[in-house]
């Protein structure tokens, strides 16, 4: 079974997914280098890994986002080069910042 795909949408959701994914990764840069300055007795690091933890959790859903409609989008228009490679950023950054729930917080430091 196949659909044809709403181009313009695709293309909408694509870019403001690869806009969402580097906001959350810029958040989680921010978060990973407060963590490393906190101590391990400091009073705001449970705070910080859990908004960590969230940051990280967009991020990765964001970059899932980009990765299936870039490729949804390559798909349909498998000779245009710039939609192949904009597809092949999209599955590295996913398979990048895979952050499955079941691995837990951060650990500090």
């Amino acid at each position: 079974m196949s659909a044809e795909i709403d181009k313009a949408l695709a293309q909408d959701l694509t870019g403001r997914a690869r806009e969402a994914t580097a906001l959350f990764d810029q958040q989680v840069k921010e978060l990973e280098s407060r963590v490393a300055g906190l101590g391990q007795d400091s009073e705001e690091l449970g705070s910080v890994l859990r908004e960590l933890s969230l940051a990280r959790s967009k991020r990765f859903a964001a970059s899932m986002v980009w990765r299936d409609n870039s490729a949804a989008l390559a798909q349909a228009d498998p000779d245009n080069r710039e939609l192949a490679a904009e597809a092949k950023r999209a599955r590295e950054a996913a398979a990048e910042y895979v952050s499955p729930p079941w691995i837990g917080m951060p650990a500090p430091g």
